[in-house]
């Protein structure tokens, strides 16, 4: 026999692996295994970046880096197809990392021009407040920051198109109660757009103001306006400006059409979810006639939750901030509904307490004045000068016999103690005296 054979008993070596067959110009013919996870799983990056600055944004730094890892990610696996690699694998890794770290950093030095930065300092401390959030057009980036001392919120671009932004603030405690600045005016960020200047806001929880730390400026108070603001407009001129009607609601598919939206978009008012809950204000606000009724009805309920009654009243106010026929909300206002609105004006709660107090002072019932001076002797200082100012809202309207019974009553409320108090009713005379 010719040749060596095989000692008996060795086995058969196994065949080498299959390898890819190349194409003419020698890349492979399809995708491998690794080259398909590696694309799927950057673009899996790339969403997951998207959707975190969309919907819950904390770093915009850091959303930016994962979008740019799951983009060199991509990058990366066309590389492993390539016909010459520099280190083998370890390359491809390396270049990776390098590509992820270039794009961040051309993204960084693009960007960096291109946006105002808004610090919240104050009493936002994380054990005093759950979240805080800041909208205009949209929802604006931002988190806290790593020294926990302060919020830190970025708006890019070179424009705000809406005439004001919302910040608020949702504190600790079962009630999420809120600081709601819901008409800071962009004219406070606008010459700052695509500056990269650091506007340095501070709240107040004791005042309930923000103000700007370098001009010691007041940028926004709880609500529109503070009530010595309303104190301050005579009656008659505001019963004037407001009783104009929007002839027609607003027009597409955001305004709902009907009853049963109305009652899911009052639903959402209690939801867990600040996003769910502000669209559902906004939306409720521009429903018009046909949602004042379910609104007053939903904040009268009994055991009802605070969201639902800020919610409503943010609603409300916004119907008669656009001067809504003021006629149309006391027609459909009962006097059971509208004694628990004079009610939330001397709530504890300083944001409750403000929307009712504008809402009530918007349309100026002279119905308010009964339950309104059956309230004062129990209510806090703060309750006791709203609940004067919704008195003085409805002397507009109010009959000469209601003025005439109230110049008598609401002399003895003065007190040494309450001088800002004391110089309303003084207002409220004069005018009743006219």
């Amino acid at each position: 026999m010719n040749g060596v054979s095989d000692p008996p008993g060795d086995p058969t070596p196994n065949p080498p692996p299959p390898q890819p067959t190349a194409t003419e110009d020698g890349w492979p013919a399809f995708a491998t295994p690794i080259l398909c996870t590696a694309i799927a799983i950057g673009f899996i990056l790339i969403l997951f970046g998207w959707l975190v600055a969309r919907f819950a944004p904390f770093s915009w730094m850091l959303e930016t880096f994962i979008v740019c890892t799951g983009l060199s990610i991509i990058l990366g696996a066309f590389g492993t197809r390539a016909k010459v690699k520099v280190l083998g694998d370890a390359g491809v890794l390396v270049g990776v990392a390098a590509v992820a770290i270039i794009i961040f950093v051309t993204l960084l030095n693009q960007m960096s021009d291109r946006y105002v930065h808004i610090k919240l300092s104050g009493d936002i401390q994380p054990k005093q407040v759950k979240t805080v959030e800041l909208y205009g057009d949209n929802q604006y980036p931002g988190s806290l920051l790593s020294n926990r001392n302060s919020w830190s919120f970025y708006i890019f671009g070179k424009e705000i198109r809406s005439p004001t932004v919302d910040l608020k603030i949702v504190f600790t405690g079962e009630e999420d109660r809120e600081a709601d600045f819901g008409c800071i005016k962009s004219e406070q960020i606008t010459p700052y757009l695509a500056s990269g200047k650091t506007i340095h806001w501070k709240y107040s929880k004791k005042n309930n103001r923000l103000v700007n730390v370098e001009t010691n400026q007041v940028v926004g108070v709880i609500g529109c306006e503070t009530p010595e603001d309303f104190a301050r407009l005579p009656a008659t001129t505001r019963q004037m400006i407001t009783f104009r009607m929007i002839s027609e609601a607003v027009a597409g598919d955001e305004v709902p059409a009907n009853d049963a939206k109305i009652q899911d978009l009052i639903a959402d008012l209690d939801s867990d979810s600040s996003l769910v809950r502000r669209d559902a204000r906004t939306r409720l606000g521009e429903s018009g006639v046909p949602a004042i009724e379910p609104l007053l009805d939903s904040f009268s309920q009994p055991n009802v939750s605070y969201r639902t009654q800020l919610g409503a009243l943010v609603a409300l106010n916004s119907m008669a901030r656009q001067k809504t026929d003021v006629e149309k909300f006391k027609t459909g206002i009962t006097d059971a509904e509208l004694e628990e609105l004079v009610g939330a004006t001397a709530h504890n709660d300083e944001t409750l307490r403000k929307y009712a107090s504008e809402f009530l002072y918007r349309i100026g019932d002279p119905r308010t004045i009964t339950p309104a001076l059956s309230k004062f002797p129990s209510s806090s200082a703060n309750g006791k000068y709203n609940l004067l100012l919704v008195i003085k809202g409805s002397l507009a309207q109010a009959s000469p016999e209601q003025k005439q019974a109230l110049a008598e009553k609401v002399e003895q409320l003065k007190s040494v103690e309450t001088p800002k108090t004391n110089q309303l009713i003084e207002d409220i005379l004069a005018e009743v005296s006219n």
